[in-house]
């Protein structure tokens, strides 16, 4: 149907636009020429792909330091654990989105896939075993 919004595009502005309260604030105001019905006018208009692009790019124009805060904040939570278990260790933490994705890279690169007909371990084990030749 043209002229309307899928799902998939309510839901990238959902996500993505209502990401503080400046934004939140700006999304409201019936006054602001950059408020919700531009958003949704341009949502119209455009491929779920090509509005992810743009909200984005408004988000940024509406709350310029939003990405810095969440950046810092994400910063501020990654965190590592490695414990000593019986006759084991366990791992547990939170890394950036930067350093989860430099590690699925680097377990990735030796981690066999699709794994030997006689390897019978499952995805989550064989990353294990990965992190350990990483290491």
């Amino acid at each position: 149907m043209a002229g309307e919004v899928t799902v998939e595009q309510a839901q990238v502005i959902a996500t993505l636009a209502p990401t503080s309260e400046q934004r939140r604030e700006l999304l409201a105001d019936p006054e602001h020429e950059c408020n919700e019905t531009l958003v949704v006018e341009q949502a119209r208009q455009l491929s779920v792909d090509e509005t992810r692009v743009f909200v984005r790019h408004w988000a940024a124009y509406a709350d310029p330091d939003a990405d810095d805060r969440g950046y810092v904040d994400s910063c501020d939570r990654e965190r590592l654990d490695i414990a000593r278990l019986g006759d084991g260790y366990r791992v547990e933490g939170q890394l950036t989105a930067e350093h989860g994705q430099a590690l699925k890279a680097a377990l990735a690169a030796v981690t066999p896939v699709p794994a030997a007909a006689d390897d019978d371990r499952t995805s989550s084990q064989r990353r294990a075993h990965a992190l350990g030749d990483v290491a």
